[in-house]
């Protein structure tokens, strides 16, 4: 599926509401001299969801962040402070879900409010789908405005053959083939980084002849380093899952 005008500019006005909820993860750790030092980890999808406020990013973001800070201003971090976790452990789906016990305060993020509906299964295919995070190489320290290292990649699903290859379920993960020369910054396609540091953020589909064109698919746990050209994430059924545990308290 081509990268389209037509696909571009229903994009533009649809995934506003998820770059918004988008937060990047930062840990401190200290050097041999005793320093201390800011260090970004990954992404994270900040949601709304059943009346409580959420972030979901990947288990081993969560776990590289001692402690886990995240933006209060544009010059300050703060450590995060959540009530709840529910994590599947299992390396493979590397998931996490965090309930906040406030609002996070930098107003530059604002939660995507998330619906039961939209957790449910869905296989229409084709879609485009976008896939949402900073990179690591463009996070140095969070001294500037986000939206300025932020990127999307437009990807498409990966074939067959690729799954096999990863040894990754179709009904569990989505595998997706992107093109350093599919990323959008500030509305023109350029060349991009690779997309280490994506871990945390959500993946969306388009579907601009659809009368609701986008939906939210899953979140990003890595990608393919060997051949550099697939990002893999697990489904948001598992989303669904983590979530009803949070609200059972079975966690």
């Amino acid at each position: 599926m081509d990268l389209s005008k037509n696909y571009f500019d229903q994009a533009q006005e649809a995934v506003e509401d998820y770059t918004k909820a988008i937060v990047p993860i930062f840990s401190v750790n200290f050097t041999i001299a005793g320093k201390r030092k800011t260090s970004y980890i990954g992404s994270s999808f900040y949601v709304e969801y059943k009346n409580n406020f959420f972030l979901i990013t990947a288990y081993h973001v969560l776990k590289q962040a001692n402690p886990l800070l995240v933006p209060f201003s544009e010059t300050r971090i703060q450590s995060l402070k959540y009530d709840l976790e529910a994590s599947a452990k299992n390396k493979d789906y590397d998931l996490t879900v965090l309930r906040l016990i406030d609002k996070i305060q930098d107003t530059r993020f604002i939660p995507y409010k998330l619906y039961e509906t939209e957790l449910d299964d869905n296989f229409l295919e084709p879609r485009l789908y976008i896939a949402f995070g900073f990179p690591g190489s463009k996070v140095n320290y969070y001294n500037k405005k986000m939206n300025g290292h932020f990127e999307l990649f437009y990807t498409v699903k990966e074939n067959k053959e690729e799954y096999e290859r990863l040894k990754k379920n179709d009904n569990d993960y989505l595998l997706l083939q992107f093109n350093k020369n599919d990323v959008i910054v500030n509305g023109e396609k350029r060349i991009a980084c690779h997309p280490n540091g994506k871990s945390g953020g959500c993946v969306v589909s388009l579907h601009p002849k659809l009368i609701i064109p986008i939906r939210f698919e899953g979140i990003l746990i890595e990608w393919d380093v060997e051949k550099k050209k697939t990002m893999i994430a697990v489904r948001k059924q598992y989303v669904k899952y983590l979530l009803e545990q949070i609200n059972k308290h079975e966690v």
